[in-house]
């Protein structure tokens, strides 16, 4: 498998078996995308078009179908940004929600930890107090 780049994004469609579009981050995704392509280390993963045809309705074997990232695919689309895409016929909608799983959303302890390790001395005392909060909680239990 091999990355694809692209700003050809009529050869794409979205399938309906994929969650709902959130497109309050769609947009928010696209500001960024205008500041700093995500998706090159990040690409979107799409079937090929022969097995989107025979895996989903809503396709005619002329589209690739998005599989993982199309809140990045419609992103890249918006903000007229070229997107990175691999064609993976393994990875199938059914394996989403168990990749899904595995990541998880940075929290404020974790931009602390970041910024403090980059040397940014103003977080460090809210570092403290963010840690000494969190001991706190678990004596509680």
């Amino acid at each position: 498998m091999r990355i694809r780049k692209t700003t050809n994004f009529d050869q794409f469609i979205l399938i309906g078996e994929n969650r709902p579009v959130d497109w309050n981050r769609v947009e928010a995704m696209s500001e960024e995308m205008k500041k700093r392509n995500l998706t090159d280390g990040y690409p979107v993963i799409v079937n090929s078009k022969e097995a989107g045809k025979k895996k989903f309705g809503e396709c005619d074997g002329t589209k690739y179908p998005v599989i993982d990232g199309q809140h990045r695919y419609l992103a890249s689309h918006l903000s007229d940004t070229a997107m990175h895409f691999i064609v993976n016929d393994d990875f199938t909608i059914d394996h989403i929600p168990a990749a899904a799983a595995f990541q998880k959303s940075w929290q404020l302890g974790d931009y602390l930890h970041h910024y403090c390790e980059r040397g940014a001395s103003e977080y460090k005392a809210l570092q403290d107090t963010w840690i000494e909060m969190d001991s706190r909680q678990l004596q509680r239990l």
